[in-house]
């Protein structure tokens, strides 16, 4: 089972390409590791519906489709 400490530094890359303006979808972030997909899109959507996100998202127009 992969670690969560691989999760997290995926998570940790997405949202730092994400406030760089660039959003990665959790696939081709988990390219070497796509048994960690599911795990990573779920964290990733967790983020994307927090309350804090959204209102950053909002304010500083960075709001996503996804």
């Amino acid at each position: 089972m992969a670690s969560v400490m691989q999760i997290d530094d995926l998570v940790a890359e997405w949202q730092r390409r994400y406030e760089q303006g660039e959003y990665v979808p959790a696939d081709e972030l988990c390219s070497d590791c796509p048994e960690l997909t599911p795990e990573v899109e779920r964290r990733i959507e967790e983020i994307e519906n927090s309350p804090a996100f959204i209102t950053h998202a909002a304010e500083d127009g960075s709001a996503v489709a996804t």
